[in-house]
């Protein structure tokens, strides 16, 4: 579609944006709204799925120096092995777990990506004044977390909310994860991917590989079973964000080296996602 510019590349933009803005959060709140979940056994989720979050971030801060890539060239890094693509999440989520495996992950994605934001945005602050006002503008606008914690706390409250308006943004909210999918398959560039060979391969195996594991090893080890165990390991599982190549071009990172990084963990990740549910299916019964 892409190469045949059709749409033109002028919609790629605006659908991103109605994605992220309009559409994704009517889907995670009405998810969220109509799930059955005990709040009080969520927050007992808050340290298996953070832990693997924050051990990742550690150990590549400990090695960047052993890496023999530049600062910006390293915040890339950073990015690739740590943010993850959510529209790939939730569309396996619902196909593999339905409804209640959306509400979990959107759950899911409340508790880590304020963790995520705010570890990326301090690395790539680099080292300096971390810009304790950016990150909080950065959270308290991110439209994902809004949606997720608005209905979170409605559901804390017992608050009744219309059956009409849920269903109303249930509807809107079916057109993200297609949409969303779309517009991820009209970002995905190559330039020069033979000179990023290095930081592609730790930021991939970092990502897909290292990451599902720890992820697999804290929920096992704290006690965390069922779906929110699968969630958590397919979360971890996925490839690099796509908005991780904007964080870069705003924040001073190797933007070419994220468009790189970005591209080759989606590709990569038609191979070891099937493979990792495997496994947790088989581990899981």
């Amino acid at each position: 579609m892409q190469r045949r510019k059709f749409p033109s590349p002028e919609f790629w933009p605006g659908a991103e944006q109605l994605t992220y803005y309009l559409l994704l959060p009517a889907l995670l709140f009405s998810a969220i709204i109509s799930a059955q979940v005990d709040l009080a056994s969520y927050l007992g989720l808050v340290i298996p799925y953070m832990a693997p979050f924050l051990f990742m971030g550690l150990i590549l801060l400990l090695f960047r120096k052993r890496l023999g890539q530049d600062y910006p060239a390293f915040t890339s890094i950073f990015q690739g092995a740590i943010r993850f693509n959510s529209y790939v999440g939730f569309s396996i989520a619902l196909a593999v777990f339905g409804q209640e495996g959306l509400a979990r992950a959107a759950m899911f994605i409340a508790l880590v990506i304020p963790l995520v934001n705010v570890m990326t945005v301090l690395v790539l602050s680099g080292g300096g004044q971390p810009g304790g006002i950016r990150i909080l503008r950065s959270l308290v606008r991110n439209p994902l977390i809004i949606a997720c914690v608005s209905a979170l706390f409605l559901k804390a409250l017992e608050v009744k909310v219309l059956s009409v308006l849920i269903e109303f943004l249930s509807i809107l909210g079916r057109a993200s994860l297609p949409l969303g999918l779309m517009v991820v398959g009209a970002a995905l560039c190559f330039r020069k991917p033979a000179e990023d060979l290095l930081p592609i391969m730790i930021a991939g195996g970092s990502r897909l590989i290292l990451m599902p594991l720890l992820m697999f090893a804290s929920c096992h080890a704290l006690g965390v079973t069922g779906l929110a165990h699968s969630i958590a390991v397919l979360f971890a599982a996925l490839p690099g964000s796509p908005a991780a190549y904007v964080l870069a071009r705003q924040m001073g990172g190797d933007h070419r080296l994220m468009a790189n990084l970005t591209t080759v963990q989606i590709l990569v990740s038609f191979v070891t996602l099937p493979i990792v549910l495997a496994l947790e299916g088989y581990f899981a019964s």
